[in-house]
């Protein structure tokens, strides 16, 4: 399959997966590791112009609270 993926066929492979524990922290760690290299970290953090971008978030912190 190439392009994109039907919305019913991504939300059945999500719901495949065993969602426990272990799977929420082993996610949520690989999740804080690679947000390290995210070059747009800091400016999802603090963002330069709010009309023009998201809302800020705080990543590295969000995660810290699903945890």
């Amino acid at each position: 399959m190439g392009g994109f993926y039907p919305y019913d066929y991504v939300m059945n492979c999500f719901r495949s997966v065993p969602w426990n524990e272990t799977v929420k922290q082993t996610t949520l760690t690989a999740l804080t590791k690679a947000m390290q290299l995210y070059a747009f970290l800091d400016i999802a953090t603090n963002p330069p112009n709010i009309g023009r971008f998201y809302p800020p978030v705080d990543l590295l912190s969000e995660f810290e609270r699903i945890r």
